[in-house]
This record gives structure tokens, sequence and C-alpha cells, in this order.
């Protein structure tokens, strides 16, 4: 044959050879979503409609936040720090201790309390219901038992200036005045109106549990030291920033509240105590001067006493002062005394406030009572066995057994120094035994007096210095930046839209992707050549008109110049042998287009000059005869085989065609495979070989009958027809071990209705001997636009015409 390559030709090139792949899996997937471009920009489309959508109606979450100053607490006397390295205990700075305590649910539900936003007020709009926080258009003014109304929800619908109704479900709806209490269920309400302009708006009224609120904004509130500074950082997020600056600017007060309240446990204690002593003092003082006044009635005396009398009383007076703070002094002392060593006072303040002490004891006994309030500060963040907590139950002890030593040594001080004044008072005491005994008498009383008043001015001197104390305590926290609203942090635009755009592209992406994954069936030449090693021969493009003869004379459209390409391709399957060369057309299924391969490519050889005869042997579901005449055949190659007709009363040739001609399957029989089987096939195509080039032969398809392996004994070479998105991928596993077995001669395969515009790219260019132009099915060539018979005429010649 003139369309014979020669051998070395062969060795220089294979078209069969299947190309590498590499870094052209990309190029495939791009390839591949944007040919479906239509589902992505729907797929975002739709996401950026519900991204608006969300940012339109969702809640808006503000950022409020601001920066307070804890001031430090003042040294003791005994570095704590040292007392902590001798227990071998490690502590924290007492910043991050106070930020436990400013979380604390405890001191953020006096917040609740103080603000009442445990109930929340909202307005129901036509699609969003937001919280009104200031000003509120109604105010719920009293609720009792409050137990009873925590996790209610009141619906209201303002009427008008004087009556709502409250909205029970659908139907249910109840009439109340505005400032008017009223019954529902177990517990009284009342509701007061603030804005007459409200009316006609639907609101609802959240009655929640304090504590649980409370938990709430101490879990969302979020605490931060900045730097190695005492500068606490505080920030809160909620839906009204003006609730959130509210929250926080009211949190720092009621912290620096109960820190000073805390503060001044004893000092109030030590008033208590000094009010009491007062109170005594003050009566007994009553009762002296009664006597000194009673004394000098009664003995008829003068009001001035004699002057050394006078002189006595004010030697004595100095040191009855002394003897008067020394008792007072181990008064206290034995109060404290007493108090350490009870074990059920082990974790209270002492009663007795520093103020009025001093020395030592002084230091000691404020240095305890700070230790007990920083302890109870920990306790409201942290529990009894938490390792610093622990540090404070060390440090307390140690505090105890110190002060304890100190109060047996302050109190033997105490009777030494009283011991000494009382020696210094003998002598003066026996020279007023010298007085008459009149005068002797009213200046002991006057002593008496004298005494009482003493002690009165110590007390009241004593106790102005403790309520000084008290009243000069300053705040430990102190707002440095006003808690201000940051602005929106949730929902973030950019990452609502950012999202959106994200799963607008992915999910679509996703479909298409996992639809390609599972998708079964064969699109491409790389879906062939990743099956099979058999031979890809070409392609064949989808008749775009439907016609069934594509391939005519002078004919330049692009399927036409495939079957020319397949022609050629087929030289390279198979040699030549002597007489016509017989070529089987084969499929997977029915419907596949081998019928449509076999004319147009016996029309290609024909052209080719070469005398070509179509066969039908598809027996079970003949369709040839119908292709090419329109008619069914009568008689045929069954007709044939059964030996009721000879080979010459079978043949018909194709009208408007020269050098073929076609035999059709004939009647159906009821036994095909025994028909082929028969030597009358044999006869057959010998005899055809001795008339004509090339005898095509379409068979039954391949994977449903064995009629294909039959004919594959007669035949040179095998063509399996694969059609594109109708064949199945498991369908080349047959057609790879019937390769590998060689059950079928010289057997190659063509992809058939490829579409121009399809999945994979169409078929695109072509590259020498039935390679694509680039990446196998991808159509990056001159694909149909190159010939001429497939331009599209512009719109002004159709016009014209």
């Amino acid at each position: 044959m003139s369309n014979q390559p020669n051998e070395k030709d062969q060795t220089s090139y294979n078209p069969f050879q299947k190309e590498e792949r590499t870094g052209l899996e990309i190029q495939y997937y791009l390839y591949l979503f944007l040919r479906r471009w239509y589902w992505l920009a729907l797929g975002l489309a739709a996401g950026l409609t519900l991204a608006w959508i969300q940012l339109r109606y969702a809640t808006t979450i503000y950022q409020v936040s601001g920066t307070v100053l804890i001031a430090e607490q003042e040294q003791s006397s005994i570095s704590q720090e040292q007392i902590i390295e001798e227990l071998g205990f490690t502590r924290e700075s007492d910043i991050y201790n106070e930020l436990e305590v400013l979380r604390s649910s405890s001191l953020v539900k006096n917040v609740v309390d103080s603000l009442g936003i445990h109930v929340t007020y909202f307005l129901e709009g036509n699609v969003k219901t937001s919280e009104q926080y200031d000003p509120k258009q109604i105010n719920l003014t009293y609720y009792d038992p409050a137990e009873k109304a925590y996790g209610n929800v009141l619906r209201i619908f303002i009427q008008d200036q004087k009556t709502f109704s409250l909205l029970r479900g659908d139907t249910d709806t109840l009439r109340f005045q505005f400032g008017t209490p009223f019954n529902l269920g177990e517990v009284t309400y009342q509701i007061d109106l603030n804005d007459p302009a409200s009316v006609g708006n639907t609101l609802q009224i959240h009655i929640n549990n304090p504590m649980g609120v409370a938990r709430r904004y101490a879990g969302a509130l979020q605490l931060a030291k900045i730097g190695r500074s005492d500068v606490v950082s505080m920030t809160l997020l909620d839906a009204t920033p003006l609730k959130a600056q509210e929250i926080i600017s009211t949190l720092v007060k009621v912290y620096n509240q109960s820190i000073i309240e805390q503060k001044n446990s004893s000092g109030k204690k030590t008033l208590t105590f000094i009010d009491e002593r007062l109170k005594f003092i003050t009566e007994e003082l009553d009762q002296v001067e009664e006597q000194v006044e009673g004394f000098r009635e009664q003995n008829e005396l003068p009001i001035a006493i004699p002057e050394r009398a006078a002189a006595y009383l004010d030697q004595i007076k100095d040191a009855d002062e002394q003897l008067m703070e020394l008792d007072l002094r181990d008064e206290i002392i034995q109060r404290i005394e007493d108090f350490v060593r009870q074990d059920t006072n082990q974790y209270k303040a002492l009663p007795i406030a520093s103020e009025v002490l001093e020395g030592t004891l002084a230091s000691l006994v404020k240095q305890y009572n700070d230790q007990i309030f920083q302890r109870e500060q920990m306790l409201e963040a942290a529990t009894a066995a938490n390792p610093t907590v622990a540090t404070f139950d060390e440090q307390l002890g140690y505090l105890r057994n110190t002060i304890r030593q100190s109060v047996g040594i302050m109190r033997a001080e105490l009777a030494d120094r009283r011991k000494q004044v009382q020696e210094r008072l003998r002598p003066l005491e026996r020279q007023i035994s010298s007085i008459p005994s009149n005068e002797r008498r009213l200046l002991q009383i006057m002593r008496q007096q004298q005494i009482k008043e003493q002690l009165f001015l110590y007390l009241f001197k004593k106790r102005e210095e403790t309520a000084l104390s008290i009243a000069a305590q300053v705040p430990d926290a102190r707002i440095l930046d006003a808690p201000i609203n940051r602005g929106p942090v949730s929902p973030s635009q950019n990452r609502v839209y950012l999202f959106a755009i994200m799963a607008g592209l992915l999910i679509p992406g996703a479909i298409i992707f996992l639809r390609d994954f599972f998708d079964n069936k064969v699109y491409s030449r790389q879906d062939i050549q990743k099956a099979t090693k058999a031979p890809f021969l070409g392609m064949i493009a989808a008749s775009k008109k439907e016609e069934k003869f594509v391939v005519k004379r002078g004919s330049r459209s692009g399927i036409a110049e495939m079957f020319r390409l397949l022609r050629t391709n087929l030289n390279y399957l198979a040699p030549q042998k002597e007489g016509g060369k017989v070529m089987m057309v084969t499929s997977s299924i029915s419907g596949e287009g081998k019928t449509f391969i076999s004319i147009n490519l016996g029309l290609t050889l024909a052209l080719a000059g070469k005398k070509t005869i179509l066969l039908g042997f598809d027996l079970r579901k003949p369709k040839m005869s119908q292709y090419i005449s329109g008619s069914p055949s009568g008689l045929g190659i069954s007709t044939y085989l059964v030996g009721e007709a000879e080979v010459d009363d079978l043949i018909q040739p194709i009208e408007g065609y020269e050098n073929i001609h076609f035999i059709g399957s004939g009647a159906i029989p009821p036994n095909p495979s025994e028909l082929i089987l028969s030597d009358k096939t044999a006869e057959l195509l010998d005899e055809l070989r001795q008339r004509y080039d090339y005898i095509l032969i379409d068979t039954a398809p391949l994977g449903l009958v064995t009629d294909a392996f039959l004919m594959g004994e007669h035949a040179d070479q095998s063509i399996i027809a694969v059609r594109h998105a109708v064949t199945n991928k498991g369908f080349l596993q047959l057609v790879e071990e019937t390769y590998q077995a060689k059950r079928l001669p010289n057997l190659g395969i063509i992809l058939n209705g490829v579409k121009a515009n399809g999945r994979y790219g169409g078929y695109g260019g072509y590259g020498a001997y039935g390679g694509y132009g680039g990446y196998g099915g991808y159509s990056y060539g001159y694909g149909y636009g190159y010939y001429e018979d497939d331009q599209k005429k512009p719109w002004w010649k159709l016009r014209k015409r």
C-alpha cells in the first residue's frame, strides 16, 4: 500500500506511545473548572448574597476597652517575700491576684445588681430583634418574688400611652395598665412607660438570674497586665456598647468599694469598742461629778479647795493619767491575746485597728489584717486548695505566733511600767493623809473625776484618729483611660465576605471535582491511556448536523479530517497482507457509534481509491442497512450463512459514492454465534479479500456477547469504539485484558462523539498521527476553526444572503 510507512519511520516515531502527563494535571483541572465557570459564578453570587443578608440582620458586637491603674500595697515592716522564701513557697505578683478578684462572679454580681442589667429589653422589628439599653421605651419597675420571675420573658405590645397587651402565644392576650401592678402566675409585676412615642411597638422583657448574668459577663471580661507596670487593660464585647462602658466603670467602683470596706473592717470594730468604752466612762464621769457636788453641799465646803490639796492633786494627775493609759492598753492587748488564741478566729481580721497600738505590735496587727484581706480576695477567685491560698495560710500562722509572743512581751512591759508609776504615787498618798478629813475626802473624789476625764479625752482622741484613718482610705484602682467604644468587631465584614467568597467558590468547586472524581465515564484520551496500554488511534468529533455520512468528496470539515487521520493511523497498526485487509469495528455496548465509524471509515478509504466493502455482522441488532439505505435489508449475511444466497446477491452499492459497497445483516437469526462459527464465514471473507482492498466488519458489542471474539479469528485489525461520556471506564479493563491476552488481532481504540466545547476541552487541534495539539483532549490547538467547512460566516454575510 502506498500509505504504508517505511521501517525507518516506524522506528523513529511511535504514534501509539503514551504521553507523559507531568505538570499537566493542574492544567487539566484548570480547564475543568473554567468550563463550569457559571457554577462558580452562581456559587459566588449566592455566597455574597448570603453574606450581605447576614451582615444586614446579624447582631453587631462592639469592643469596649479602657485602662485601670491598680495601686501597689504598702510594704510592711516584715517582708512578705522573705516569709514566703522561708516557708519554701513561690508567689506571683499581687497584680495577678487583683485581676482574678476583678473578674470574680461575686464582684460582677454587685455590678449586675447595681445596674439592673439582668433585666434586658428587646424591640421586635420586621426581621431583626434588637436590644434596648438606654433610653428604654418601657421599664420593669417591680417584680416579686424575684426568684419566681427569673427565666420569664414578657412580650409587650404598647396599645396606647396608658395600656399595653401582654402577648402569650399567637392568640392569648391580656390587657394591663402602665404603672399598675398586675399578677401573672405567682409573680407580681409593674411596668412603666418611658417613651409615649413608642405606641404600636412590640417589646420583650427578659428577666434573668443575676448570678447567671454575672458569670456570663465575668467570663466575657478580658483583663491583661500591660508590660511590667501595674496598669490593667479591661475589654468587654457586647451588643450594646453603652452597657459595656457602664459595666467596666461600675466594676472599678464596686472593686474600690469592696477594698475599702474590707480594709476598714477592723477600724470599724475598733470604733465600736471605743464607743462602748466612752459610753461607760461618760456614765462614770457623770456619777463622780454628782458625788463632788453632793459632797460640797453636804459639808458646806467652799468651791475652791486649799492650795496644798490642789498641789497634791496636780502631782497625782500625771501618774493617774499614765496608769489609765496603761490599763487601757492592757485591756486592748488582752482582747488581742484572747482573739488569737481561739481557733475559730483563725481566718478573721483582728478586731483592733493598728492606729490604737504602738510599736512592733501595731505593725504586726496591720500586716495580719492585710493578709486576711488578701486571702479573702483570693478566695473570691480560687478555692482553699489553691497553692497561693495555702501560702497565705502559712503566713497567717507565722504572724499569729509572732503576735502571741509580742503580746506576752508587751504585757510584761506594761506590768513593770505600772509598778513603777505606783511606786511614785505612794509618797504622795501618804502626804495626802495629813490633810483634814473633809478636804481629803473631796480630794479623793476629785481625783476619780480627773481620772475619768483624762480617760474620756484619751478615748475620744483615739476615736477621732481611728475615724480619720477610715475616712482617709483611698481606692486601690484608678481609671486612667475611661472605657470607650472601639468599634464593631463581630461580625467582621471583611471576614464574612472573604468566607462567603471562599465558600461560594469551594462548594461548587468541590461539587465539580467530586462529580468528576466519581464520574465513571470515558471523556478523553488520557482516561483511555490510564486504563489500557492498547494503542489509541484517534478521536472522532460529534457531528453537529447529526449527519450519517460526514465524509464526502471535497469535504474539508474537521470530522472528515479526523477520519482521514484515522485512516493514516490504521496503516501503522498492522502490516498489509496479501489480498484485502479485514478490519473489525466493535464497542462495549450498543449506541457507541461503531456503525457510524465503520461507514465513514469505509467512505474515507473509498475516496482514497481503495475498493472497500462494509459487512453488517451485528446479527443481533443490525443497523447498517437502515443507516445506509434507510430500510432494513431483506437479504444479507445471515441469508448467506444459512446457504440461501450467493455473495453477488448480497452486495449493494452506496448511492453517490464509488469504490464502496455494503452487505447488510439480513434477517435476525436465532443462533448468530453458531452462524459466525460456521465455515461459510471464512468462505465469505476469503472471497471478498480477492475483490476488495479493505473489508470493514461492523460486529456486535464486545462487552455483551462473544460474536466479536469469534470474528476476531478472521480479522487483521480490531477497532474498539469508545464513546465520549457514554462508555464506562470499567469496560476499558476488559479491553486491557483482551489486549494483553491478544484475543483480538492488532487492537486499537477510537474515542467517538467528542464535542467541540464539551468536557475536557473537546478535541481541539491535532498533532501528527492522531495525537492532539498540546495535552491530549484539551482544546487549545486550532480546533474546528482551522477547517473551512466548519468556519462560521459573519452575521453580515448571512444577512446579505
